[in-house]
């Protein structure tokens, strides 16, 4: 049974770019454009793992990784949060986002995808 992934991601070409490397990597993507989608999506699927957009427009992924990391029933499930700023992922910023990964933008897929199974298996944080 393959792993189920959601991805959120408000850049059209960018969300399909990355759900077909990773259905071409066997997993199931749920993809969707906004952080309420995304929302709906983890309170009604049993997910694998959880990828965001920082930029999020209308809930923040910083919310969203909140909810999910406050939820017993659901903060098992890793997170990664992707940014094209540069200062969130920084080592040692003071409110840190909760979530598994934080990658900058832009990134390389093979790596991303490597991640990805990295932290399914349980490999945790970096």
């Amino acid at each position: 049974m393959s792993k189920l992934v959601l991805l959120a991601e408000d850049d059209d070409d960018l969300r399909v770019l990355v759900s077909a490397a990773l259905t071409e990597a066997g997993y199931e993507v749920i993809a969707v454009q906004d952080g309420a989608l995304a929302l709906a999506e983890i309170m009604s699927r049993k997910l694998d793992l959880i990828m965001l957009d920082y930029a999020l427009t209308d809930i923040t992924a910083d919310a969203v990784c909140r909810t999910v990391k406050d939820d017993p029933d659901l903060r098992h499930i890793p997170v990664i949060v992707l940014s094209a700023d540069i200062a969130l992922v920084k080592p040692g910023k003071s409110d840190p986002i909760p979530c598994d990964e934080l990658l900058p933008k832009p990134f390389e897929i093979p790596a991303l995808v490597e991640r990805i199974a990295e932290l399914i298996r349980g490999g945790g944080r970096a």
